[in-house]
């Protein structure tokens, strides 16, 4: 169950999603687990597409 967030716990969602910059995590195995709206459009790729992908496969050179 989540505890519901107080004044004193920041909340960036907001921050991280209007950054101009790609912001994303990793789980262990190296696939994405989040991407910020920044690296959407620039892999131009929907969330949907990224979310389990591995790293390599996605930000590696062609």
């Amino acid at each position: 169950m989540t505890q519901p967030r107080t004044l004193a716990e920041p909340d960036y969602r907001d921050l991280i999603e209007a950054a101009g910059d790609i912001i994303y995590t990793l789980d262990l195995d190296g696939r994405f687990t989040y991407v910020n709206a920044a690296s959407i459009r620039l892999m131009g790729r929907p969330a949907e597409a990224l979310i389990g992908q591995h790293f390599d496969s996605v930000l590696a050179p062609h």
